[in-house]
């Protein structure tokens, strides 16, 4: 055999083996938006169909793979149908994405409902999680409703949930939390969620690969997740799978869409007496009318009726291009009547408002008391999510750190990670029994521990956990 031909025949079994490595996607896409008893989702949950649909399409999924339905499933065997008409093919070293926007309730330990307008059943956790049992490879369930956390046991009350090891959850927020989408009556048709903007743009769909933090032209499970959290402010993404790190997502590889704010950055989102500017930075890609809202969090619920609008300063018809840097000072009286604020920079296309840059601004008022208290169970048996209750008073910026018995650090859980709004200002946070690398920890003893921060002073406390093998 020639040179050329043994060549060839290498390259023939690289190809072959890179694609069995990484194997088929596949993708099922349900949105429900008309109920029998409940307010119509409207035109956002088609929305978020048709923005996931273009994401998946931008990164090399063909039309075949692609299932959509739009206000059609009403109750479980209908979804039971459709999950094995999406998926029956399913291999290992697959990927088969599905996603359910619907509303969410926190009630007997969560569970969404499935209508089409004339049929309705409640689906939960356990009973998605079996439906979802026969499909070969890995599986990744994007839950896009409110109290969408309580079907993966995430939140207040909530009961730890099995989920098989090749199925990985990603949801918009605790089950104990709303989540939110645009008003269409007031921004566009075909509106779309904040968690679906954030899940696509991260992926890539506006032209960068904004959840890619590592830089390694990869977007992982941990990474999409961490990038949702940051740039979701009205409700906290949560994330269950035994590879974070590892379960790598499709990116878009050939978008040509674009935003006209782009590079969105910022300083410090803790707002206090120590620190009253709100200090952020954008880059113009064409021109532009910008605007800024503040919607403020009163009476435990995001007043979006009210926001603050301001319109930026440099010009009073458009900004030009280029990048720009801006501060936002907080008044002693606003950090006083608000414990958070949502921060959203829109810019104007055709009448209608493009969201560009997002995130959570927590005040602390002036002389406020501080309190610091955490709640976990003393022991548990591996593999185990340790749910733990964090309650910070005023709102605040902290860390979870856990380290072993020979006072290594073996995982840094949240690293300047700011409060969110809750009943009785409680955190409820996971730590999945991980060190760093992923890997489950040995049996032994743990000590979790807290930093935060309040007027420029550190508080600090920390509790101890016994883990052991089942």
């Amino acid at each position: 055999m020639s040179v050329k031909h043994r060549f060839l025949v290498l390259l023939l079994f690289l190809c072959v083996f890179v694609s069995s490595a990484f194997g088929e996607t596949r993708a099922l896409l349900i949105a429900c938006h008309d109920f029998l008893h409940l307010p119509s989702l409207g035109d956002a949950v088609s929305g978020n169909l048709t923005m996931l649909s273009e994401t998946m399409q931008h990164a090399g999924l063909p039309d075949k793979n692609i299932r959509i339905e739009d206000g059609t499933i009403g109750d479980i065997p209908k979804l039971q149908q459709c999950i094995s008409n999406a998926f029956h093919s399913s291999n290992d070293g697959d990927l088969s994405i599905i996603y359910i926007c619907t509303h969410g309730f926190d009630e007997n330990n969560g569970h969404l409902l499935l209508s089409d307008g004339r049929h309705e059943e409640a689906l939960t956790g356990p009973a998605l999680f079996d439906l979802l049992a026969p499909i070969k490879g890995d599986v990744l369930v994007l839950l896009d409703a409110c109290h969408s956390g309580a079907l993966i046991g995430h939140g207040a009350d909530a009961l730890p949930v099995h989920v098989p090891e090749n199925v990985h959850v990603i949801t918009s927020s605790l089950g104990n939390e709303s989540a939110w989408y645009y008003d269409h009556r007031r921004l566009s048709s075909g509106a779309i969620s904040y968690f679906s903007q954030a899940f696509c743009t991260g992926l890539g769909l506006f032209g960068h690969l904004e959840a890619d933090t590592d830089g390694d032209d990869a977007v992982s499970l941990w990474e999409i997740s961490s990038w949702i959290r940051q740039n979701v402010a009205s409700s906290t993404c949560q994330v269950l799978s035994s590879s974070l790190h590892t379960l790598l997502l499709p990116i878009c590889t050939d978008s040509t869409r674009s935003k006209p704010v782009e590079g969105f950055f910022c300083g410090s989102q803790l707002i206090s007496s120590v620190n009253t500017d709100f200090r952020f930075s954008f880059y113009v890609t064409r021109e532009a009318q910008i605007e800024y809202r503040l919607t403020p969090f009163e009476n435990g619920n995001w007043n979006w009726g009210s926001p603050i609008v301001i319109r930026d300063s440099e010009t009073t018809a458009e900004t030009g291009r280029g990048t720009k840097t801006r501060t936002l000072t907080i008044s002693p009286e606003n950090r006083n009547s608000t414990p958070y604020l949502i921060f959203q920079i829109f810019a104007y296309e055709d009448s209608v408002p493009v969201l560009c840059g997002e995130r959570l601004l927590a005040m602390q008022p002036d002389n406020a008391s501080a309190s610091l208290t955490l709640s976990v169970s003393p022991s548990f048996n591996l593999p185990a999510e340790i749910p733990l209750a964090l309650t910070i008073t005023p709102p605040s910026i902290y860390r979870i750190s856990i380290y072993d018995e020979t006072d290594s650090e073996i995982r840094r859980l949240h690293f300047g990670e700011l409060t969110r709004p809750s009943s009785e200002n409680v955190q409820y946070l996971i730590w999945d029994g991980r060190d760093d690398s992923g890997a489950l920890v040995s049996e032994g003893s743990y000590t979790i521990e807290i930093i935060s921060l309040f007027n420029g002073r550190r508080l600090q406390i920390s509790q101890d956990v016994h883990l052991r093998r089942r």
